[in-house]
Formats: structure tokens, C-alpha cells, sequence
């Protein structure tokens, strides 16, 4: 008896690990479909493009979840030399900026570094840049915390302190709106010899609203304080053609890291070409908006087409972390610390 039980949950496990190894095999076969779709270059290309959908395919048969799947072809993509792609999925921003569904958050988004869930910008009073979410059942993208409207958090707020349990309150709508609502919540004054400094961040998602917002603050600014910092760190989408330049000659301090990309580099650009704009933080991804989207329906990804665009190499290189839980942003520090030195000059 023991042993045909045994043989009963070997058959299971079997059979689900199977399972789960053909669901990632058929989602690989419609991403490459789409891929060859999508890409010119593969019909001129064929024996890279060979190479490229091996490892692929390689990836779906080794890759232990579907997290480190898209790491797998994210990495394997960036080695293509044809048109560049971007792979998304319900942890990223900009999966639910194009997808236009409404996403639950406590006005504060989480990135996923490691096995722990770190709060990435935060507008609410109860959590910091830097937090780690310790508990193991916490995924804020997930369907089951996507439909409560109180979350209970295990927050971890210094390195080696241990965590505690925090309650917040969730609101639900969609990304274009979050981004609108915390951007124009985020201006804040910062006084140096009583002279205000304007601080902003622009929330993710720089669609037309948030960049009208953003460049009203740009033209505001001139009257209201004698220099701005202006966070564009992990912003993406069309913004404007045409952006402001700020009329007073003062100092202007621009945050960049590698997820700044799209109308965010045209902004840093502007800003630096037009008003002496210094940037603080690490080189930014390209200025080119995305060319073309597909969703995926094999597995809960979307897969964006992005341009060979310039980008901006920062005037200070600074590498990103989220130290803030221990009081560190080096780079709104670096900026901040500029701005701070040219208006006691």
C-alpha cells in the first residue's frame, strides 16, 4: 500500500512538473512566432536568429519559474542583433501603463530584488524608500492581493531590525491616474540661506496629463524657488515634443538610473540642452518610445518593441540602491548637495 501511494505522488509531481515545463515551452513557441513576426531582420539573419531560438527554447526547459524565464529571455534578447525588445509582466510599470487596467496600491510601488519585495517610491506616510517586505506570502501584483482593500504588511525598516506588522489601505485605479495623483502630491520646498528649492518626482508613467503637470511645475518654478531637483529615476512613456525652458538661469539637478528611457530622456535632454541642467545617477535606457506592443496569451507577459534611441550619460555617475530604510539615497543626496553648493556661491 505505502508503495503504490508512493507511486501515486510520484505520478502527481510528475505529471504537474510536466505540466508546468509545457506551459513554459508553448509560451516560448508563441514568443518566438510574435518575434519572427515582428522582426524584420530575422529573414536576413537566419543563422543568429537559429542560435537565438535555441537558447530560448533551452531557457523554457531549465528556467524553474516563470520570474527567472523572463530573466532568461530578457538576457538572451539584449544579445540579439536585430530590432531590441523589451519583455514585461505584471511587476512591471509600464505592463500595466499599456495594458490601461486598474491596479490596487497603497500609493506606494514595489520592485522585486532577490526573494524580498522592496518599496520603490513611496507617497504613503506608513512606508519609506527601501522597506523590505519580509513575509513570504506578500506578492502586490498577485490576483489575491490585487483584490483586497487592506493589506497587511510585515516591514522590515532598518537592515537588522525585525520586522513589523504594518495595516494600509488600498486604492484601486489605473496606472495613467496613480501617476497622475502622486506626481502632483510630490512637490516639496527645501530651504538653503532661505532660498526655496524645488523638489519634484514624476511618478512612472509620463503620459500626457502627468507631462502637462510636470511642465507647468517646470514653468512655475521660475517664480516660486531659486533651483529645482527634478527625479525622473524609473520614468517612462510619450511625454511632449516640446518641453519648456526654465526662463530664470538657475541651477537645476536631474535624477536619472537605467529605467529612465522614452519621453523621460527627451525631458533630461531638453533640460540640459536648454537650461544647463546637471544629471546625477546612472546612464538612462533609450529616448525612442516603443514601437510596437503584443501581448502575450501563453503566459501573462507583454512584449514591446523599442528603438536604437540615444541616451544620456549623467554628469555624476552614481549607482542607484534603496538604502533608505538606513537614510541613504546617494543619488537625490548628490543632486541635492549640487544644488545646494551653487546657491551659496
Amino acid at each position: 500500500m505505502k508503495t503504490y501511494f508512493i507511486v501515486l505522488i510520484f505520478s502527481f509531481l510528475s505529471s504537474t512538473l510536466c505540466a508546468a515545463s509545457l506551459n513554459k515551452r508553448e509560451a516560448i513557441q508563441e514568443l518566438v512566432q510574435k518575434l519572427e513576426r515582428l522582426d524584420p531582420n530575422i529573414k536576413s539573419h537566419q543563422d543568429d536568429w537559429l542560435k537565438v531560438r535555441q537558447h530560448l527554447e533551452q531557457a523554457a526547459q531549465q528556467s524553474e519559474s516563470a520570474a527567472g524565464l523572463k530573466l532568461s529571455v530578457a538576457h538572451i534578447l539584449d544579445q540579439w542583433g536585430g530590432l531590441r525588445f523589451r519583455v514585461l509582466d505584471r511587476d512591471d510599470a509600464q505592463y500595466w501603463a499599456l495594458k490601461g487596467e486598474d491596479i490596487a496600491l497603497p500609493g506606494a510601488w514595489f520592485t522585486l530584488r532577490g526573494a524580498k519585495w522592496l518599496v520603490q517610491y513611496s507617497a504613503n506616510r506608513k512606508l519609506s524608500r527601501g522597506d523590505s517586505l519580509s513575509g513570504k506570502e506578500f506578492s502586490p501584483f498577485s490576483k489575491d492581493f490585487q483584490s483586497r482593500s487592506l493589506w497587511s504588511l510585515p516591514v522590515q525598516q532598518k537592515l537588522m531590525a525585525p520586522p513589523k506588522n504594518i495595516e494600509v489601505e488600498v486604492t484601486k485605479q489605473s496606472l495613467n491616474q496613480w501617476a497622475l495623483d502622486l506626481t502632483q502630491q510630490s512637490s516639496k520646498r527645501a530651504l538653503v540661506d532661505n532660498k526655496r528649492i524645488c523638489v519634484e518626482k514624476v511618478w512612472f508613467w509620463l503620459d500626457q496629463a502627468v507631462a502637462t503637470n510636470i511642465a507647468s511645475k517646470l514653468d512655475n518654478a521660475t517664480t516660486l524657488c531659486k533651483a529645482i531637483v527634478l527625479d525622473l529615476r524609473d520614468v517612462f512613456g510619450e511625454g511632449q515634443t516640446n518641453w519648456p525652458k526654465v526662463k530664470t538661469k538657475m541651477p537645476i539637478a536631474v535624477l536619472t538610473n537605467h529605467g529612465t528611457r522614452e519621453g523621460a530622456v527627451a525631458l533630461v535632454k531638453s533640460l540640459k540642452q536648454e537650461s544647463g541642467a546637471r544629471v546625477f545617477g546612472e546612464p538612462t535606457d533609450s529616448d525612442h518610445a516603443p514601437q510596437g506592443k503584443e501581448s502575450l496569451t501563453k503566459i501573462d507577459w507583454a512584449l514591446v518593441v523599442i528603438g536604437d534611441g540615444g541616451n544620456i550619460i549623467p554628469d555624476q555617475m552614481i549607482k542607484d540602491s534603496y538604502l533608505n530604510a538606513e537614510g541613504v539615497d546617494d543619488i537625490a543626496e548628490a543632486g541635492m548637495g549640487w544644488v545646494r553648493s551653487e546657491l551659496m556661491k
